[in-house]
């Protein structure tokens, strides 16, 4: 399975979104089980009143390193004609699913975008009472939520009543959402974690005490996700995914090309914080972590002469359970993207074109003469892979501020070669040994290569881990 990308759109929107320059796209809002729908201006179809006069910016960021994203709230601002809407008020707006769909003049409803699925928190009075605002935010909510209140024998979890889990770490993701808090299982991008389970943490579990009922919010990012490289984050639609520091097998495609000619401002250089040295501190007893793993990038101390640390506690890595194995998993993963203090463009604007659908951990190449290059000393970077890290699409007025990462080293180190090969599984025991082994597994494994070679029995370069 390929890495997921892009908000969906039809080929319809995409051609409109490529012949717009300076004109801002149509908004829709709508309310589940509300009559009356708002827009921007008159999209031509259905019963929509134009009373939308603003609508806030709306940013998702990720911390990649910390295991967390965020989502700003939605505050849609809608004029009060007639008193139309204080009419309404025996209806209740707190609490409904609303939405945000992106159109342009001409296309049919059908072709709207679904750009945002919120759940309306409270409506305010505004502008003199004229207008009533909406503010809306992330369905991701529904997460602040204890879980496991009830140890092992039933009781109140405590000290003396713990909860023990093993399992692996995205099977208790799943667990929670579907058993713990009791949400729908289609609301959860199941298909990606799943594949990731497979495909890239495959044959690891985490293994947990719980002395005390944890905060499913917190408990998923932080002892279930970052340990992993991986946070959880919103989609359009709603659902709740995930996206990881490592891609998954299949190879990376960038979904988007910035270029001067789609960009509206001159993108300014900077850089990522150093990270060549992660700590993983694992094996906790119930008073203190008995081991710390620490992978030292040692190509970059020696480049730098310095080094930048990033500590990960787990409470459920075990190193009787693989826990040392997927500490340099992650850490490799970790270097690929911070280790090389790779380029960061922190505020790049665009037009309301195929940018507008990118989400966070999203990739794609950026081209522009102006921008400095670090690695060849000259000005000017050529389809460079970036990754999304932070998006806020201005509504009103047809732009989209990006935040990217140079993700070079991502694709470099995730096994991508000239015939487009991505990254590598760790061949199971079912698969012959690398020389024997059909082509088509070659090429979809990681083999056991000779320690000072790099190579396989027969000479092949050795796939890289990460």
């Amino acid at each position: 399975m390929e890495e997921a990308g892009l908000i969906t759109a039809t080929a319809n929107w995409k051609t409109e979104a490529a012949k717009l320059t300076k004109s801002a796209p149509i908004i829709l809002f709508e309310i589940t089980g509300y009559s009356r729908s708002f827009a921007t201006k008159d999209p031509g179809f259905g019963t929509f009143d134009a009373w939308i006069a603003a609508i806030s910016n709306h940013r998702q960021s990720a911390d990649e390193l910390g295991g967390v994203s965020t989502l700003g709230d939605l505050q849609v601002t809608v004029g009060d004609v007639a008193q139309a809407i204080t009419g309404d008020f025996p209806f209740v707006f707190e609490g409904r699913t609303a939405t945000i769909k992106v159109g342009f003049v001409g296309l049919a409803q059908a072709d709207y975008a679904l750009f945002a699925t919120v759940v309306v928190d409270r409506v305010a009075s505004v502008n003199k009472n004229t207008a009533w605002q909406f503010i809306c935010k992330p369905k991701a909510r529904n997460l602040r939520s204890v879980v496991y209140a009830a140890g092992d024998d039933g009781q109140p979890t405590g000290k003396d009543h713990p909860k023990t889990l093993q399992a692996h770490p995205l099977d208790t993701l799943t667990d929670i959402w579907q058993n713990e808090l009791g949400l729908p299982l289609g609301e959860l991008d199941t298909t990606t974690i799943n594949a990731y389970r497979d495909e890239v943490f495959t044959s690891i579990e985490f293994a947990f005490t719980l002395v005390k009922p944890p905060d499913a919010k917190t408990f998923i990012e932080k002892q279930l996700l970052a340990p992993l490289g991986g946070f959880l984050y919103n989609q359009a639609d709603g659902t709740l995914s995930v996206r990881f520091l490592m891609p998954l097998p299949g190879g990376i495609t960038s979904q988007h090309t910035l270029n001067p000619a789609n960009m509206a401002t001159l993108p300014q250089p900077g850089q990522v914080a150093l990270v060549n040295v992660v700590t993983h501190r694992m094996d906790w007893d119930g008073d203190d972590f008995l081991v710390s793993n620490v992978q030292i990038d040692a190509a970059s101390e020696t480049k730098y002469g310095q080094q930048g640390g990033h500590v990960i506690e787990s409470l459920g890595m075990r190193t009787a359970l693989g826990g040392v194995g997927l500490a340099r998993v992650v850490a490799i993963a970790i270097f690929n993207r911070f280790g090389d203090k790779q380029l960061r463009l922190p505020q790049v604007t665009s037009m309301w074109n195929d940018a507008a659908l990118l989400e966070v951990g999203d990739y794609l190449k950026v081209t522009h003469p102006l921008t400095p290059n670090r690695a060849t000393g000259a000005l000017g970077i050529t389809d460079e892979l970036f990754v999304v890290r932070a998006v806020s699409r201005e509504w009103l007025r047809g732009r989209v501020k990006l935040a990217l990462d140079d993700a070079g080293l991502v694709e470099a180190g995730a096994g991508v070669d000239p015939a487009g090969l991505g990254p590598f599984k760790i061949a199971p025991n079912t698969v012959l040994e690398y020389a024997a082994a059909p082509a088509v597994d070659q090429d979809k494994y990681m083999f056991v290569s000779d320690d000072a070679t790099g190579q396989y029995s027969n000479s092949d370069e050795g796939h890289p881990l990460a």
